[in-house]
């Protein structure tokens, strides 16, 4: 029995390790199939890749070529745009020269025209400076407005050549009394100057010097006195209290104020400047550059305003002044009448004549200022005209020479009615 019980146990062990080794087996061969599908998948996925990297790349090589393609198209159609753009800059360009060359001749024409303009106003400008030495003053004026009107055209109101002809024609306005133009004229050229130049520069200065006299004589004394006074105080700080342009416009003030008989006021001017002016003299002297005409013109200004005193101290004074004067003019000029020495004559006639028993020298001044200005105002000039009235008036009530009298006094009429253009010398 226990044999067969061993042989039983053996037979199950047996059993078992067959069963064991069976089920080995079968694991092995399940793990074989396993690795057989998933090698199968594996090479699959594999196979996968490689086609989806291999459409990848023939897309990209695809859309590079068209890529490719497109650059070309552009660049084509740049280089055909090029061509055209070319085309037409070239066609611009030549447009372009040839507006240029039109622009360019009618540029040429233009300043041919105006250089044309100028030269006319120029040979007007001319004219009249000429018309002006020979005391034709009418012929003057015509003149230098149409170099005004030219050059104002071309060159601009405000033109430095533009305000020396509209000076020029202020000035020959004065000399024919026309005043107010004068003053018009005169003081759009001083506010042009002052706003260029100041009022301390020459050109400034001479204008002022001109516009003070014009609105002077059109009684517009206040302007003037008070240009006179922003002109002294800007020389005085320009050039000096005792300089020549100083020195000017203190004598001009002084005499704005003698023609108003503000003799308290002028008198301290004149005395100022004259008293500089004998200091200047002596040392031109020393310099050897002495100019006695302003030193002449400050002894009559100062002598005017001592003679409407009319008392004996000053009335000597201003005798003593003008005949100073008067000596050192002459010699100055060599013996030539001038302007002062004019002015001086008329005026110590005037001083003299109410001294019957100086009546002898006083008729001598007076035909020496009329014969002096004749020759440089003309005959039919105020100033001549009147002197020669002062003439007939001395003549008839206090030499009694009527016939005389009444010969000079038509002789002005005469004149007088041929320069309104009434008559010609034979109708009188």
């Amino acid at each position: 029995m226990p044999d067969a019980n061993v042989a039983q146990g053996v037979s199950a062990r047996r059993l078992q390790m067959q069963n064991a080794r069976a089920a080995l087996k079968a694991v092995a061969q399940q793990d074989k199939a396993k690795a057989e599908s998933e090698g199968a998948t594996a090479g699959f996925a594999v196979r996968s890749d490689a086609a989806a990297k291999e459409e990848e790349m023939r897309k990209a090589k695809q859309a590079k070529e068209e890529q490719a393609k497109r650059g070309r198209e552009e660049a084509a159609a740049a280089q055909a745009a090029g061509r055209v753009g070319a085309a037409q800059k070239a066609e611009e360009a030549a447009r372009a020269k040839e507006a240029a060359r039109a622009g360019g001749a009618e540029q040429a024409a233009l300043e041919q025209e105006r250089a044309q303009k100028l030269k006319s106003a120029n040979a007007s400008f001319e004219a009249g400076r000429l018309m002006v030495k020979k005391v034709k003053y009418r012929e003057a004026e015509a003149a230098f407005r149409t170099a005004l009107q030219i050059r104002s055209e071309v060159l601009g109101k405000r033109h430095e050549e533009v305000l020396k002809v509209q000076t020029e024609l202020g000035e020959v306005c004065i000399r024919q009394d026309n005043h107010v133009e004068a003053a018009r004229l005169l003081h759009e050229v001083y506010e042009s100057y002052l706003a260029a130049k100041g009022q301390a520069d020459v050109m400034t200065l001479k204008v002022v010097h001109l516009l003070g006299n014009a609105l002077s004589a059109s009684a517009r004394y206040e302007e003037a006195e008070t240009l006179l006074k922003l002109t002294i105080d800007a020389c005085s700080l320009q050039y000096g209290p005792s300089a020549k342009n100083t020195l000017v416009f203190k004598t001009g003030l002084g005499l704005l104020f003698d023609k108003q008989d503000r003799l308290e006021d002028a008198e301290p001017l004149l005395r100022e400047a004259l008293a500089a002016r004998r200091r200047a003299a002596l040392v031109a002297v020393v310099s050897g550059t002495h100019d006695v005409n302003d030193l002449c013109a400050s002894m009559g200004s100062l002598a005017v305003v001592l003679q409407k005193r009319k008392q004996p101290g000053p009335l000597a004074e201003a005798e003593a002044l003008y005949r100073e004067a008067l000596e050192l003019t002459r010699k100055h000029d060599e013996g030539k009448e001038s302007r002062t020495s004019i002015g001086l004559m008329n005026n110590l006639a005037a001083l003299l004549k109410p001294e019957a028993s100086r009546s002898d020298e006083v008729e001598q001044l007076l035909r020496q200022c009329i014969k002096a200005e004749k020759e440089l105002y003309g005959p039919s000039n105020d100033a001549t005209l009147n002197t020669t009235e002062q003439l007939a008036s001395l003549l008839h009530h206090t030499r009694g020479l009527h016939a005389q009298a009444e010969e000079l006094l038509r002789d002005v009429l005469q004149e007088r009615r041929a320069a309104l253009g009434l008559m010609t010398s034979d109708d009188l």
